[in-house]
């Protein structure tokens, strides 16, 4: 059903956008969903807003959309186009699945509710705040009654993002708190500019890129680690010593 109504979409517009169920970066009307109120209103939540540095004026967009805080963290970042695609969706479905338990006042443009940000902000962060209460961290927030509802949803949009890209990384839910963290507080340090910069620890002489400068050296120790304990030696130590206690 969902391929017959993308193809559809496609001979439509003669433009085919791949998307999951939203088509946010392609001009459609035959997919309904889109016309929900708490979908528009979750993809209104998500525009650029003031205080966000500005996006540099060659940086390329659909012209089915303006700019929004997923663009900027990729700018910023250097996350994969077809994840942020992904994360786009998937941030706009947790919005729009809290605010339909919700009644949106009728208005001419649907507005999100507070609460259902901040209900998806301690769904999703749940377990970064769990890690941080553990170790005595400060959360990279130190007041949240004072995080601004666009904060709290550019540090949710972050956090997908690098679980959307972090390949077997995600199976160690410690580092994926430990990389939101540093990469979270990199983050306030570039949003107190005028100007957007890529953030330092993504950035290389090839570009700018989350995938190669942080996963792929945290998956190369992982995978030498675990090599490592498959050798003779380890397995030897194991049945011998170990095991025995």
């Amino acid at each position: 059903m969902l391929k017959r109504v993308i193809d559809s979409d496609a001979a439509m517009t003669e433009d085919l956008v791949a998307y999951n169920i939203i088509p946010l970066d392609a001009p459609t009307i035959t997919n309904a969903i889109v016309s929900l109120p708490e979908v528009q209103a979750a993809v209104s939540a998500l525009n650029y807003f003031m205080g966000l540095p500005n996006l540099p004026a060659d940086f390329s967009l659909p012209n089915t959309r303006t700019a929004d805080m997923l663009d900027f963290l990729q700018f910023v970042f250097g996350f994969q186009k077809d994840n942020v695609s992904n994360q786009r969706e998937h941030v706009v479905l947790l919005l729009a699945n809290e605010q339909s338990q919700l009644r949106i006042p009728e208005e001419s443009e649907p507005k999100l509710d507070e609460a259902a940000v901040h209900k998806v902000f301690l769904k999703s962060l749940e377990n970064y705040i769990k890690w941080c209460n553990y170790l005595c961290f400060q959360p990279v927030w130190s007041n949240l009654e004072a995080v601004s509802k666009e904060k709290k949803l550019l540090f949710v949009s972050l956090y997908f993002l690098i679980w959307g890209e972090a390949s077997n990384i995600r199976f160690l839910p410690e580092c994926l708190c430990y990389i939101f963290h540093h990469m979270a507080r990199e983050m306030d340090e570039i949003l107190r500019q005028q100007i957007v910069q890529p953030a330092k620890s993504c950035n290389s002489e090839n570009g700018v890129s989350f995938l190669g400068q942080v996963i792929t050296p945290l998956y190369e120790v992982v995978a030498a680690v675990c090599a490592s304990l498959s050798s003779p030696i380890y397995l030897h130590i194991y049945h011998t010593v170990l095991r025995k206690k």
